[in-house]
């Protein structure tokens, strides 16, 4: 009896990763080229008394994974989504710490009476001397940048802190 055997693996791992703030298009390969020969002989002269075997068997695991990825068009979506909700949030914000807390329904000509009634405003008249006697000490401050009762805290603060 003549025997060969030929057991083998082989494996191919492909990955691509793509990334693009409006569209994206991710592509992998993998590429597995496998060529098996596997002989047995006998060679030579001999006398068999009964049956003579000569073979070969291969076994061949070959494997190959390609996986692609790709974000873009969904994720900024998402991300336009969160940042829109952001700006209302903060433009909300303003408005309460302004003293606006029932939402903006009155006409233009009564939002400037409003605005001019906040200058009598002690409490907030207080804060914002103190927001600009704690402010940036540079010249370049203008008055118009620095904390008053006709504009939101947080742009009064910024603007005393000369965050331009």
């Amino acid at each position: 009896m003549i025997y060969a055997k030929e057991d083998t693996s082989s494996e191919v791992q492909a990955s691509g990763f793509a990334m693009g703030s409006a569209t994206a298009v991710g592509a992998a390969v993998g590429v597995n080229i496998v060529s098996s020969d596997v002989n047995a002989s006998f060679n030579g002269e001999g006398i068999a008394n009964g049956n003579a075997y000569v073979g070969a068997v291969s076994h061949n695991k070959d494997d190959t994974n390609a996986i692609a990825t790709a974000v873009g068009a969904d994720i900024q979506r998402y991300m336009d989504k969160y940042a829109k909700g952001q700006q209302k949030t903060q433009e909300t914000a303003n408005k309460i710490a302004s003293g606006d807390y029932f939402g903006d329904d009155k006409e233009d000509g009564d939002k400037e009476k409003d605005k001019k009634n906040n200058d009598k405003n002690e409490t907030a008249s207080k804060i914002n001397d103190k927001v600009n006697e704690k402010g940036s000490k540079d010249a370049d401050v203008k008055d118009s940048d620095k904390a008053n009762n006709n504009k939101s805290l947080s742009s009064g603060v910024l603007g005393s802190q000369n965050v331009k």
